[in-house]
């Protein structure tokens, strides 16, 4: 089966052995098989790990909840409040703690949609 799924979805394979083997790992398995791993973004990533279109074909777009500390209840707000203009529209909406809205600026991961 999971060779079936690599030959056939490689994209959505690696979005699930994420939720539960070492990230470092898988995601140098997928960069190294030609799967795009895209970083998590507020406008864009999911709770889970999901499958996502690019210019390279499907990748993996890294889910919120790979961001340290975050809550469940940081995730609902973030996923509600969707496509923030900006980082005080963000902290407006989502209302963050501190540490994972400075986590989000510094890119811990990456917010590559919004602008300072």
């Amino acid at each position: 089966m999971r060779a079936r799924l690599a030959a056939d979805a490689p994209a959505a394979l690696y979005a699930g052995l994420l939720e539960h083997d070492p990230r470092r790992v898988i995601v140098a398995d997928a960069r190294r098989h030609g799967v795009p791993v895209l970083p998590v973004d507020v406008n864009h990533s999911r709770p889970r790990h999901s499958v996502e279109e690019t210019e390279q074909g499907f990748g993996v777009r890294l889910a919120l909840l790979t961001v340290k500390g975050i809550s469940g209840g940081e995730v609902d707000r973030l996923t509600a409040g969707r496509s923030c203009t900006g980082l005080q529209d963000l902290w407006l909406r989502a209302r963050p703690l501190l540490p994972i809205a400075q986590r989000l600026i510094r890119g811990e991961p990456s917010v590559s949609s919004l602008e300072t």
